[in-house]
């Protein structure tokens, strides 16, 4: 398969989850949250997986810079409007002090908005380097040493269940699933991956089993324990029941996306980070406060099962798309696009180079 192709399949699965993300916070609760809980955050880990690569003669240090770049630079920058709207919908004074506070917050990551994610994925994907440099890439010492750091976020969990700086601790958990997102695209799985990717109708088929076997031992764990995994509440209970329900839920989504994937989805797949940011901190409460606070009352009135609920939430989440899909280009094709590690487009760098050369032609006159 072409690398456009495959580009376009991952964009695809990352849309369809951060569309889950959103659906399940507009839920606030309900029958159907524990499903979609059970596989939409590891579904990232695995994605990361699928496309991390160590590039030739590649150190910490250069890894370390370009992994800043990726992820703690869009995330402080981001951060800083959820801070402004925090204030906004709140109505506290957005102050000085008011936004230092909250910054030196954000900055140290503990669960701080939807961001808190970004944290978690950068901690994991420095923790897999060393497991790729510890196990020097082989694929057996590869699975042993993510298997290590399983074990170690199962034993932290039990022992010490409370939240880390950077959301380490969760870090621990989700180097698993990038490893298995990494394996999943090795040369000794080559045929294994071919298979399931290289005809639609094949990712469908084994992507819809494989979703189905997920939420099956989440009906398992939920029905007779009332669990669930909630990655930001530190809840992994069963184990044995939600590793494997998470593991067959993710590679689903993404077997899936392979099969429905097209240049649209591929393309609303790029704006997951401004949609994590955002829904929490604007849309959503825009939506539920501002615009439709009568209608918010009365679902909110109504019990958690009630089917007016997730239809309520998907309105939501629809509006959500739609509003900050254009905050999303606005950025990409603006000079802040630089602080989302994105190229500035040529237009400014144009516009630019004109204005120097005008002041040039000033300071010769």
């Amino acid at each position: 398969m072409d690398q456009s192709k495959r580009i376009e399949y991952i964009d695809t699965a990352k849309f369809i989850g951060i569309m889950l993300v959103i659906f399940a916070h507009c839920l606030e609760g309900g029958p159907i949250v524990p499903y979609i809980y059970s596989f939409h955050l590891p579904l990232f880990f695995v994605i990361n997986g699928l496309t991390f690569r160590l590039r030739e003669n590649d150190n910490f240090g250069s890894f370390l810079v370009r992994k800043i770049k990726g992820y703690i630079i869009p995330m402080l920058f981001l951060g800083a409007f959820c801070i402004l709207f925090n204030s906004i919908f709140s109505k506290i004074p957005f102050t000085f002090t008011y936004f230092m506070d909250n910054f030196v917050t954000l900055t140290i990551q503990r669960r701080v908005f939807a961001l808190w994610f970004v944290g978690a994925l950068f901690c994991s994907d420095l923790l897999f380097y060393f497991v790729l440099k510890v196990s020097k890439q082989k694929l057996l010492f590869t699975i042993i040493t993510s298997l290590i750091f399983l074990g170690i976020g199962i034993i932290f969990n039990i022992v010490y269940p409370k939240s880390l700086p950077w959301n380490f601790d969760v870090s621990l958990f989700g180097v698993f699933f990038v490893s298995l997102g990494y394996i999943f695209r090795r040369k000794e799985l080559e045929n294994v991956y071919n298979f399931c990717i290289k005809k639609r109708i094949y990712s469908l088929l084994i992507g819809c089993l494989s979703l189905a076997i997920g939420l099956l031992l989440e009906y398992i764990n939920y029905k007779h324990f009332n669990l669930h995994l909630e990655m930001w509440g530190l809840q992994y209970q069963k184990y044995y029941l939600v590793i494997p329900s998470a593991i067959f839920g993710s590679f689903g989504i993404i077997l899936i996306s392979n099969a429905i994937t097209n240049k649209v989805f591929g393309e609303l797949g790029k704006t997951t980070l401004v949609l994590l940011a955002f829904h929490q901190t604007l849309s959503m409460p825009l939506f539920k406060n501002n615009l439709f606070p009568e209608w918010y009352s009365y679902i909110n009135s109504l019990p958690k099962s009630d089917i007016n609920r997730p239809l309520f939430a998907l309105v939501e989440t629809l509006f959500s798309l739609v509003m900050l899909l254009p905050i999303h280009y606005l950025i990409i094709y603006s000079p802040l696009s630089i602080f989302l590690n994105q190229k500035i487009k040529p237009f400014w760098n144009k516009l630019i180079s004109k204005i120097f050369k005008k002041d040039k032609n000033l300071e010769n006159i």
